[in-house]
C-alpha cells in the first residue's frame, strides 16, 4: 500500500533532523530532570525560603530575590518541574508577608517563562536555534532586548503590583 506518490527526496533529510532535535531536547530535559532531583534531595527551596525569612521583611526586596531565584530556576528546569519545586515552600513567606497570592502566582508563571529563554541554559533557546537552523550564539543575541523588556516588566510588577492584578 503507497500512501504518497510524489517527490521523496525532500523528505529524505527530515528523519534525521527530527532525530537530532529530539534527541536534543531529551537530553536537555533529562539533565533538567537530574537537576531537579538534586534541587529536591538537598531540599534548596525550602532553605532559600527559610533565609529570606531571616534576611528581610520587605516585600519588595523579597520579590526580588525570588524573581531571582525564579530566573534561575526557570533557565535550568522546565516550568512544571520549577513550580513543583518552588512554590510550595515559597507560600509560607508569601503569607507571612501578606503577599497578594495572585499576584505571586501570575509573577511566577511570567518569570518562570523568562528563565525559559534566559542564556546561557535556557532551553526555548536551544529549541528555537535548532528549528531555525542558526547558531546558538545568534539567537541569543537576538534575543537580548526581548529580555530586556520583559526584565523592565518584572521590576515594574514588583514595584507596582497593581498591575498584575488590575482585572481582579
Amino acid at each position: 500500500m503507497e500512501f504518497y506518490k510524489g517527490n521523496t527526496s525532500s523528505l529524505m533529510g527530515i528523519e534525521q533532523t527530527v532525530v537530532e532535535s529530539a534527541a536534543l531536547i531529551m537530553f536537555l530535559m533529562g539533565t533538567a530532570n537530574l537537576f531537579g532531583f538534586i534541587i529536591t534531595a538537598e531540599q534548596l527551596p525550602q532553605h532559600l525560603a527559610q533565609f529570606i525569612i531571616t534576611v528581610t521583611d520587605s516585600k519588595i526586596l523579597v520579590m526580588f530575590m525570588v524573581l531571582g531565584m525564579l530566573l534561575l530556576l526557570g533557565t535550568f528546569l522546565d516550568n512544571v518541574a520549577a513550580l513543583v519545586l518552588f512554590v510550595p515552600s515559597m507560600m509560607g513567606v508569601v503569607q507571612a508577608l501578606k503577599i497578594d497570592p495572585i499576584f505571586f502566582g501570575v509573577f511566577t508563571i511570567i518569570a518562570l517563562a523568562v528563565g525559559q529563554f534566559t542564556p546561557p541554559v535556557g532551553l526555548n533557546l536551544f529549541i528555537a536555534s535548532n528549528i531555525a537552523g542558526e547558531k546558538f550564539e545568534r539567537v541569543v543575541s537576538a534575543t537580548i532586548p526581548y529580555l530586556l523588556a520583559y526584565f523592565v516588566m518584572l521590576v515594574l510588577f514588583i514595584v507596582f503590583p497593581g498591575l498584575l492584578t488590575v482585572f481582579r
